[in-house]
């Protein structure tokens, strides 16, 4: 049962058009996500930087080196959402057996025969079934390594959710909070997208911000960070999405308050941005003449780097870079990956909210 702490890590590292229709408030205000995430592993592995990079394979080794957990060479999307602990206090409950938030991850695999092989792995890591409403659960075994409050269950032939009980055994999973259903519907088609109800999550956040600013008290850094930190207080909520075959391929975005705190936010990245620029402006020079290609395409990247603001939508785009995938393609074989084949295009896989 390990494998759910594997997933849990996935899902905050940092869901489809369905996520839109989740209106109906099931949980109360303590128990509704906060936090979203949607990883399309099948737009990901169908890029041509992917291909170039030979991904798959890679996840192929990745699933070859720790038979307990999943074989993420044959997932095809995981999407999920989770709530925030109250506090930092209770974040710390893990150490002893218990998730401090509820969770709810859906896997989704490639064909019924991977998603057969992850349930045959939760049961033999578990303690026993457990029968509800017409549907089994592997509840894990108490052996301290993963939180007894999280149960395995399979919702169709490919799809397998790990979720903690209080989520599992609700009739669907309407759980998300106003604002993070707000922030969800503003989101594109990226192949990994995140979304934070920073409103909804404001009492762990705010804690995890006064911890920061008291570790920075007395550094020459104080200020700056401090300052930094405040731009949180700005916003409403925070939107990231990663895609290697869009037009961008990093967008982050945050709704303000109001007009005037959007203001405030786009200033505070835009300085942080410069930061940003300087530091990276200080290499550029010696990467360019060490490899042309390799600084183009990094300066391509750090001119991108401005924050922008319409309305209380405050943005940073970074564009996809010319010459990606051909600098891709010329460091491949150090990474001893074999010259690349024309990727097949995979069917789009769904997930269906409700049970």
């Amino acid at each position: 049962m390990r494998i759910a702490v594997f997933v849990a890590l996935v899902a905050v590292m940092a869901t489809s058009s369905w996520c839109s229709n989740a209106v109906a408030q099931t949980e109360s205000d303590g128990q509704q996500s906060t936090v979203m995430f949607d990883i399309d592993f099948a737009k990901l592995k169908s890029s041509k930087l992917a291909t170039t990079l030979g991904v798959e394979a890679q996840l192929g080794k990745v699933a070859q080196s720790d038979d307990t957990k999943p074989d993420v060479s044959n997932l095809m999307r995981v999407v999920g959402a989770m709530s925030m602990p109250k506090s930092i206090a209770e974040a710390q409950s893990l150490a002893e057996g218990t998730m401090p938030m509820n969770l709810y991850i859906r896997m989704q695999f490639k064909d019924a025969a991977a998603a057969d092989k992850m349930m045959e792995k939760a049961g033999a890591a578990s303690s026993g079934k457990v029968e509800r409403d017409g549907k089994t659960f592997y509840r894990p075994k108490d052996d301290g390594k993963t939180p007894e409050n999280v149960l395995t269950h399979r919702v169709d032939p490919t799809t397998i959710e790990i979720a903690t009980e209080s989520y599992a055994f609700l009739a669907n999973r309407n759980v998300l909070s106003q604002g993070l259903q707000d922030a969800w519907s503003l989101m594109g088609d990226d192949s990994i997208r995140l979304a934070i109800d920073v409103d909804g999550a404001s009492g762990f956040i705010n804690e995890a911000v006064e911890m920061a600013k008291a570790k920075a008290k007395g550094t020459p850094q104080e200020a700056q960070m401090v300052g930094f930190l405040g731009l949180i207080d700005n916003m409403k909520n925070l939107r990231l999405g990663i895609d290697f075959a869009n037009e961008n391929m990093v967008t982050l975005r945050a709704t303000g308050v109001d007009e005037k705190e959007a203001t405030e936010l786009e200033g505070g990245l835009d300085a942080l941005l410069g930061m940003g620029k300087i530091l990276g402006g200080m290499q550029l020079q010696g990467l360019q003449q060490q490899d042309p290609q390799a600084g183009a395409v990094v300066s391509q990247i750090l001119e991108a780097l401005d924050a922008s603001r319409e309305g209380t939508e405050v943005s940073v785009a970074i564009p996809h870079p010319e010459g990606l995938e051909a600098l891709a393609e010329k460091f491949a074989p150090l990474l001893g990956v074999p010259p690349a084949t024309a990727p097949v295009e995979p069917a789009k896989p769904t997930l269906v909210p409700s049970r």
